[in-house]
């Protein structure tokens, strides 16, 4: 425990649902939905912790942090400064149909070993200056994800990922 330390909180607004959406819902007895009330269910299951997600995602400036700390690290380890830092800062911010995976990217490669990093933050780097498309951004990230797992042939998205 450390003392003397501020701590702040912010108060979202609460998730409110209306009981009528529980109306015609099953909950599945397996972990597939067999039925329309359990398929019913399951999604509004994932509508929740999707509206969880980035409600937190939002509260504890998990985006933010992730971006400062690879431009950061893009000036440290690869000494990209000025322009070229610029544009990728830029391109961060614009391709908003990679968002998601781009985050996850940057997020994965931060839990693989720190000797990995200078690897990754190139590709990573290269894909955004490059535009790529988003098949590519997808493949880097499962393979950030393997070396952050340690594992190969892990299921991903319901996939066998193979690097």
């Amino acid at each position: 425990m450390q003392t003397e330390t501020e701590i702040g909180y912010e108060i979202m607004d609460p998730l409110t649902y209306s009981t009528k959406l529980a109306k015609g819902l099953e909950k599945p007895s397996a972990l597939q939905a067999s039925t329309q009330g359990e398929t019913a269910y399951l999604n509004l299951v994932n509508e929740i912790h999707e509206k969880i997600d980035q409600q937190l995602i939002y509260c504890l400036k998990i985006r933010e942090s992730l971006k400062n700390r690879f431009l950061m690290d893009l000036q440290g380890h690869l000494k990209y400064e000025g322009t070229k830092l610029a544009q990728i800062e830029s391109k961060l911010d614009s391709r908003t149909d990679l968002s998601d995976i781009i985050y996850q990217m940057i997020d994965r490669m931060y839990g693989c070993p720190q000797i990995d990093w200078h690897e990754y933050l190139s590709q990573i780097a290269h894909l955004l200056l490059d535009d790529a498309q988003v098949r590519r951004f997808i493949q880097v990230r499962d393979k950030i994800t393997q070396t952050m797992l340690g594992k190969l042939k892990t299921k991903l998205h319901g996939k066998t990922v193979k690097i």
